[in-house]
């Protein structure tokens, strides 16, 4: 006897039972398809992780005579290390331009020598990520 010969041979109420055991199948299918979905969509994203953050400190510049001057106003300290000061093309980090690489702290400076129209940056380099955390024209 086939499928088509068996449902017609069916009552109502059974037409009806087996009609509410197949949506339910089909709801729990499509729910579990999501939800997996967006597990798996969250860790192969990298959403998973702890997202590393930049440090919140103020920073200040002034130009004078082709001499930059970057100063930490406040906020957190950061490594010397972890800062790099990009004029044009040309890179230097903190802790080589202030002959330390202990914490930049409030109050703390470097200067550095730029061209007038040069772009300075101030670039904080945490784990796999850069942000900049200054940035003007000299």
């Amino acid at each position: 006897m086939s499928l088509r010969t068996r449902f017609s041979n069916l009552s109502t109420v059974g037409k009806v039972i087996v009609l509410v055991v197949v949506l339910a199948g089909l709801l729990f299918a499509l729910v579990g398809a999501v939800f997996g979905t967006a597990i798996v969509g969250t860790f192969v994203l990298g959403m998973g992780e702890n997202v590393e953050q930049s440090p919140e400190a103020s920073f200040t510049s002034s130009v004078s005579d082709g001499t930059v001057r970057i100063e930490h106003l406040g906020g957190e300290s950061i490594s010397a290390t972890e800062l790099t000061v990009v004029v044009g093309e040309r890179e230097q980090s903190w802790a080589s331009l202030a002959d330390g690489d202990g914490s930049v702290e409030q109050g703390d400076s470097v200067s550095v020598s730029a061209s007038d129209g040069e772009s300075v940056r101030l670039v904080y380099t945490g784990g796999e990520r850069n942000t900049t955390l200054v940035q003007f024209t000299a």
